[in-house]
């Protein structure tokens, strides 16, 4: 029972993939090349989940802060100054 629904959730999961992909303008030249596609972009969500899951914990913790986007912006900014990329 668990496998199928393991196997419900990864075709459900491709169908997905494909309907996005399809609506971005990709073309695939086979199902395989499709299947390939999948495969790589499941591998790299979950690369993404492992290396956001100690700031994940560390939230959870408490240990973290809003994000001040106007902060990030003007240290940004002095920062590309400093090395005379702007004015």
């Amino acid at each position: 029972m668990a496998t199928d629904l393991t196997q419900q959730n990864e075709v459900e999961a491709f169908r997905r993939f494909l309907c996005e992909e399809l609506e971005n303008s990709s073309a695939y030249n086979s199902l395989d090349e499709a299947v390939e596609a999948f495969r790589g972009y499941r591998r790299d969500l979950e690369r993404f989940k492992k290396d956001i899951q100690p700031a994940l914990e560390q939230s959870a913790r408490g240990e973290s802060k809003e994000l001040d986007i106007e902060d990030v912006i003007a240290r940004g900014m002095k920062r590309a100054a400093d090395r005379g990329l702007i004015e």
